[in-house]
């Protein structure tokens, strides 16, 4: 029977592996050695056990903390290509997707960063539809347009002319065509 128990308090984070028959002379078994002598061990569990601080961020030094040397060259580039919001900080999600932390079967797919980008930008467009569009008709006609400031409010699209908006050919630019 295996239990698995997380000690923080005073050191260096560890699991301690309890069993019937003795692990090598010592009950108290280093991370990497407990995962080696039970099986795997959850990336929530992993990822519980290296957040010391319990504020449900993994930092840089909680990444590295008790791995190998040769493995912190690694783990900083896993840290800050899964750190998708930059935050300095690696959330859960982002853990699942580091590749030397979690089985490819549990990993966690790393978001297109394009997608929020163009949310974001979409959101700004349809926070001043309702000021660009005077006649309140639900589109933009090539004087509201011109007025507006669409082609401003998405990056590389400032020198965009009407026509290049105007994707269905009709008389005025939809807010779903912004």
């Amino acid at each position: 029977m295996f239990v698995w128990n997380a000690i923080t308090e005073n050191a260096a984070p560890v699991q301690v592996l309890e069993t019937d028959q003795p692990v090598g002379g010592n009950e108290a078994v280093e991370v990497g050695q407990a995962v080696n002598a039970s099986g795997p061990v959850s990336p929530h569990a992993k990822f519980a056990v290296q957040d010391t601080s319990g504020d449900g961020l993994l930092s840089l030094e909680e990444l590295l903390a008790g791995q190998p040397e040769e493995l912190h060259r690694q783990l900083t580039r896993d840290f800050k290509v899964a750190n998708w919001n930059g935050d300095q900080g690696l959330s859960e999600a982002e853990y699942y997707s580091v590749p030397s932390r979690v089985p490819v079967s549990q990993r966690e797919a790393i978001p297109d960063p394009v997608v929020e980008l163009v949310q974001t930008h979409q959101a700004a467009v349809r926070k001043e539809w309702t000021a660009w569009d005077a006649d309140q008709n639900g589109e933009l006609s090539q004087e509201e347009f011109a007025a507006s400031e669409l082609p401003q409010a998405v990056p590389g699209l400032r020198n965009s002319t009407f026509a290049l908006w105007n994707l269905d050919g009709q008389a005025g630019i939809s807010a779903d065509e912004a």
